[in-house]
């Protein structure tokens, strides 16, 4: 260790301090070891999600058209018969 005096007192701690972060690299056992075998449920999980998310996506668009198209189709029997609610029961002359 090097001489410390007042004069080099920041120079002792940088040294101190190089001193103790010296890295120690211990054997992990190979249990521990990670590879992309450990994560097989993770992505069963994701495929699953993705799967899951396209059903979603898929039967909103399917559901809104088949709204739509039966919509078109009864719009006029429905006004017909409709018109009188919210409208404060005034009929259309």
């Amino acid at each position: 260790m090097p001489d410390c005096t007042a004069e080099k007192a920041v120079f002792c701690v940088m040294t101190r301090v190089l001193e103790l972060s010296v890295l120690v690299y211990v054997q992990v056992p190979i249990h521990l070891h990670t590879n992309w075998d450990s994560f097989y449920m993770e992505m069963l999980m994701l495929g699953g999600l993705a799967a899951y998310l396209l059903n979603f996506l898929a039967g909103k668009n399917k559901n809104s058209r088949l709204a739509h198209s039966w919509l078109a189709a009864h719009r006029q029997l429905l006004e017909e018969n409709f018109s009188v609610i919210g409208r404060f029961l005034t009929s259309r002359v």
